[in-house]
């Protein structure tokens, strides 16, 4: 199985797209993020593609804007898909979750992101550069 996180989000969420870059950066965690992995002049679509294709799981950060982009359910779709552990990542714990990523867990902090790739299961692996296999189990 792959070992990198695919990060899916509006660009109204930069900033919390960066926040959670960050924290798997710090956790020795790989991951595809379009700004970091799409270079000036590339198919975007490819890209993602290509991205969707060679990881493990979908971190989706929902928000208010993710649920009204066309890109996000574009690539939850592909995921889906293609079996990609979905990982939903909320906001804010008010928001609507969109009925079709009703049926997974979610979480509502980076802080809970880190704690679950830090468990020894997935944690030991990243240290020694072993593929990384995600399964939605609550944390």
């Amino acid at each position: 199985m792959a070992s990198r996180i695919f990060i899916s989000y509006s660009s109204v969420d930069q900033k919390e797209a960066d926040m959670l870059a960050d924290a798997l950066d710090n956790i020795g965690v790989e991951y595809f993020l379009d700004k970091k992995n799409i270079s000036w002049g590339d198919d975007f679509t490819e890209q993602i593609m290509i991205g969707l294709s060679e990881c493990a799981a979908v971190i989706v950060i929902l928000s208010l804007a993710s649920t009204k982009s066309q890109w996000v359910p574009f690539e939850i779709g592909h995921a889906m898909g293609r079996k990609k552990t979905i990982l939903p990542y909320l906001t804010h714990p008010s928001l609507d979750v969109p009925s079709f990523l009703q049926r997974f867990q979610h979480v509502t902090s980076v802080d809970s992101i880190v704690k679950h790739f830090l468990q020894p299961k997935y944690h030991n692996r990243a240290e020694e550069g072993s593929e990384i296999e995600v399964d939605a189990d609550k944390d």
